[in-house]
């Protein structure tokens, strides 16, 4: 192989890699902050409810305001039995012995990505104290968001990413040829 041909590979593929590894570097730090701003929202509204001391069961939690995220749309309390004296939004969220640690008081808050249904939630599971039937008990709460935006969102993104990808490669082949 001539040496010109071969420093044009060469080039070629150096382009190649450092577009590639642009390219997941950018869709890592994207998908990162968009599910970093779900979990923030989940944990601002989970410090509103922490606020209110054996807050009662309803369906007007303290949530964020809408320019904020507002309130999750899905919002379960769960019993350190794993009943579920209260929901809010029409799904039932899962439960596991982890989350009836947490409605003990023994495991922290948890964040955990879901199916129910046909929504992919990211769900956050926080201690508190509830009145439920004039009685103050722990529970876990557990707060819902839809992650289908977010997921349309990395869909597109890796679709334009791919597309620029095969184009700076093919671009990199073709300026290293000539």
């Amino acid at each position: 192989m001539p040496l010109r041909r071969r420093l044009a590979l060469v080039a070629a593929a150096a382009v190649g890699i450092a577009v590639v590894l642009a390219v997941v570097v950018c869709y890592v730090v994207v998908r990162g902050q968009l599910r970093g701003q779900v979990d923030d929202a989940l944990r601002g509204q989970a410090v509103l409810i922490q606020r209110v001391p054996n807050f009662g069961l309803r369906s007007d939690m303290p949530g964020l305001p809408p320019d904020a995220g507002g309130r999750a749309p899905f919002t379960q309390v769960v019993a350190i039995d794993g009943s579920v004296p209260f929901s809010v939004g029409g799904l039932s969220l899962p439960i596991d012995a982890e989350i009836r640690s947490v409605a003990t008081g023994h495991a922290s808050g948890a964040l955990e990505d879901a199916q129910v249904s046909d929504a992919h939630l990211r769900i956050y599971a926080f201690h508190a104290t509830a009145l439920i039937n004039g009685q103050v008990t722990p529970v876990a709460i557990q707060l819902a968001r839809p992650l289908g935006p977010v997921d349309q969102i990395l869909s597109h993104l890796r679709l334009v990413l791919l597309l620029l990808c095969a184009g700076g490669g093919a671009l990199a082949a073709a300026l290293g040829r000539l």
